[in-house]
């Protein structure tokens, strides 16, 4: 049996149409859940970008963060936080198990993350491409003059450079092929073809969308302002500090319409197997590495200060081409699930891994894998089970807990730790069990080091007598 995952960045748990986002238009993912599973209590194990991705590749815990790797190429980009390190030598991926076991693997990604010097996120791939310009990618060139600004922000000096370099990067953009998811489903249905007399293949596709910046083709924004939007479009939110009600709803229409975009690409692939016949023969993962705000707790983007269901909480929706069909599975499961659950797929024998099958859900072998799951990002941790979401600091000398009642309160805005001694009790004890020692946790992980060029580049012209790039 064929495998194809497509991996997402910063999408949301709520948005698939037929899952109950009545506002959203999803017409190939509610097809993917109308003929698939849809677990809806999935749930990262490390964040963001990176360490969700490890998990993912491996099907091994990153936390506690253990791994004393040279950082230096992990960078330019990479937040100073903890866990931000290539997948350890010693861990096979999944992919280099794959092909050990006769498999024919590629890999299409825009994530530029996973491309940075020390990552080598593409062990194991026969095939594999980076299609270049996502976010901060130190892709592209030019001059501020050419910078639509006035497009995208209200601010004037102290200018995002995210910003500034994402609109050098999409300066070419003209149509959808030029924008890199596209280019993504471009070249795996071009690996699809070029395996032909390869199978069974697996294919990994990677994106950045839907991260911010917001900025898809703006007429599937349009689509959700219900008008041709003629004012402001804040395609990075969280830089912008003086947004009118009707800028934020404009906000989450480029974010929808972001999701819109993906998945008519989504289709494009999708009905390209049915047309080679390989839809019987081949299952389809969607997943996410984290989620976002969408003006929850009045804040646009993900950070970890907010360890809540829509930053935590991760897509995980599988079309097996035997079934089940439109089934729901609530059963906790993580990113370290998904490469066991693959290789039990293909029959390739392993050693144990600190995931486990969730497809032993979807066929009623199991009812569970997990009562409770840990997501950590940087030092903060959710310990979180269908009762409770407890979160802290694990490097705080004297941790402060907070205690959310998930079943009555899922966006985590009323801290009860104090009425409910107990129940916190038990997860301090949970994460303590896996930390192997109480808190506050001493982790040697180190943390990545180099910074962005442009950064270096605007601070020595700065020193020179310059704060602008010319």
């Amino acid at each position: 049996m064929n495998v194809i995952v497509i991996c997402l960045d910063t999408l949301r748990a709520d948005v698939i149409n037929h899952l109950g986002a009545s506002h959203m238009r999803t017409p190939t993912l509610d097809a993917l859940a109308r003929d698939g599973v849809w677990f809806d209590h999935a749930f990262a194990e490390a964040l963001p970008t990176v360490p969700a991705r490890r998990s993912m590749f491996t099907g091994m815990r990153g936390f506690p963060w253990r791994w004393v790797i040279d950082t230096t190429g992990s960078s330019p980009g990479a937040p100073q936080a903890p866990g931000w390190h290539a997948v350890p030598p010693h861990q096979l991926t999944l992919a280099e198990r794959l092909v050990r076991a006769g498999y024919a693997t590629g890999f299409m990604a825009d994530t530029y993350h996973l491309f940075k010097p020390t990552m080598n996120f593409t062990r194991g791939f026969m095939s594999w491409h980076f299609a270049r310009g996502q976010e901060a990618d130190p892709y592209r060139l030019g001059t501020m003059a050419e910078l639509p600004l006035a497009q995208f922000t209200r601010r004037t000096e102290d200018l995002s450079f995210v910003l500034c370099q994402w609109l050098w990067n999409v300066k070419d953009r003209k149509r959808e092929e030029d924008f890199t998811f596209a280019q993504c489903i471009q070249n795996a249905i071009r690996f699809v073809d070029d395996s032909r007399e390869m199978h069974p293949f697996f294919l990994w596709i990677d994106s950045f969308e839907t991260h911010e910046p917001w900025h898809p083709p703006l007429e599937y924004a349009d689509e959700y302002t219900g008008h041709t939007w003629t004012g402001l479009n804040p395609i990075t939110p969280a830089q912008e500090t003086d947004l009118t009600p009707d800028e934020r709803e404009r906000v989450k229409a480029l974010y929808y319409g972001s999701v819109t975009f993906v998945d008519k690409w989504i289709g494009v692939l999708m009905n390209h197997l049915a047309a080679r016949r390989l839809l019987d023969k081949t299952i389809v993962v969607l997943t996410s590495d984290h989620g976002t705000q969408l003006d929850e707790h009045g804040k646009f983007g993900k950070d970890n200060r907010h360890m809540n269901a829509y930053n935590t909480q991760v897509n995980m929706l599988v079309r097996h081409p035997e079934g089940p069909r439109d089934e729901v599975v609530s059963a906790f499961v993580q990113h370290i699930d998904l490469a066991p659950t693959i290789l039990a797929w293909q029959g390739v024998s392993h050693e144990p891994l600190d995931g486990d099958n969730l497809w032993d859900l979807a066929t009623g072998k199991r009812a569970g894998l997990r009562d409770w799951v840990l997501t950590v990002w940087g030092f903060e941790a959710s310990v979180r089970d269908h009762t409770w979401n407890a979160v802290v600091n694990v490097q705080q000398p004297s941790p402060r807990w907070r205690l959310y009642r998930v079943d009555q309160d899922p966006n985590s805005f009323e801290d009860v730790a104090a009425a409910n001694p107990e129940a916190l009790r038990l997860q301090q004890q949970r994460l303590e069990d896996v930390l192997g020692a109480p808190l506050p946790a001493r982790l040697p992980a180190l943390q990545p080091n180099t910074g962005y060029p442009m950064n270096a580049f605007r601070a020595a012209r700065a020193r020179l007598g310059g704060d602008r790039i010319t």
